[in-house]
This record gives C-alpha cells, structure tokens and sequence, in this order.
C-alpha cells in the first residue's frame, strides 16, 4: 500500500487483548518510529470498532495469525502477520518484547514501510 514520502504510515496492531503484544508494537511505531499505531483487541474489541480502524490503517498487524479472524474479510489485504507467539511477558515494556518488536519495525522501515 503506497504511502507519500515523508507521510505518516496508519498501523493497526491486533493481539488478544490489545495491551501487551500490539501496545508494544504500536509504543515502538509510536515513539521510536514516529509513525501514527494504535493496539486493539482482536477479542475484547467490538466487531464494528475493529472494522473502523481497519478501515483507518494503512496497515493491520496481527500479532498472532489467528487474529487476522478477527479482520473483517473486506480488510484482508491490510493484514500482516509479526507471529510473537503467546503472551509470555505480561508486560508491554518488556525488553525481550521490546526487541523482538523494535527489529520487525526496523526493517519495514528499512523498505519503506512495507511489513
């Protein structure tokens, strides 16, 4: 999905709960990448609230492939799949999150936001 040079990129970050996993992912685009990233619940979440933001974001990223089930059909080309596995940190600053996250994030940078 083509974005303008300089133009912030949209994330949508999908885990299970929205708290651990996709807040990591989207403090990292956030703050270390200065791009526009919310996390959301691909379980807790309305169907119809997740339908917005995909419809906002540029990009959905599901932090685990079965929470692309979560994506309405219509969005399917927005997903990208960053599979962390389970939530074994309990905790969005974790540094070994922290990590795995912030090296997925550099190299989308690395070819011009394209996860």
């Amino acid at each position: 999905m083509p974005v303008a040079i300089g133009e912030q990129v949209r994330f949508l970050c999908l885990c299970e709960g929205g708290i651990v996993r996709s807040s990591a992912l989207a403090s990292v685009l956030r703050w270390e990448f200065g791009q526009d990233a919310l996390a959301a619940s691909a379980e807790k979440n309305a169907p119809e609230t997740i339908a917005m933001l995909c419809e906002w974001a540029n990009y959905v990223i599901v932090m685990q492939p079965r929470f692309a089930g979560a994506v309405p059909a219509r969005y399917a080309h927005k997903v990208h799949v960053l599979d962390v596995g389970p939530d074994v940190w309990k905790n969005p600053l974790h540094p070994e999150l922290l990590t795995i996250v912030g090296d997925a994030a550099e190299k989308w940078r690395d070819r011009g936001w394209q996860p």
